[in-house]
């Protein structure tokens, strides 16, 4: 048996799997937050904070977030390579 094949809508051939628009705003969130922070990688915490900084009721947000992620970079808990 082949691979699953994903087309795009319409049927124009094969393509990739479509992000949903919620998806594809959270990730463009992310790129804005990594580059805002001067980041020259994308990691978790950009991601942490993208989801957080979408409203709805989650029980974090970004402001209590944020902190945790600024005290993680200043001891090297966070980092491209993950250590």
């Amino acid at each position: 048996m082949g691979k699953a094949r994903w087309t795009r809508p319409g049927g124009a051939g094969p393509g990739r799997r479509p992000f949903a628009r919620g998806s594809k705003d959270v990730l463009t969130k992310t790129l804005r937050i990594a580059v805002g922070r001067g980041d020259r990688f994308i990691g978790g915490e950009h991601l942490l904070l993208a989801l957080t900084a979408r409203p709805g009721t989650h029980g974090a947000t970004y402001e209590a977030v944020e902190p945790s992620v600024v005290r993680g970079r200043r001891r090297g808990d966070l980092s491209p390579s993950g250590g």
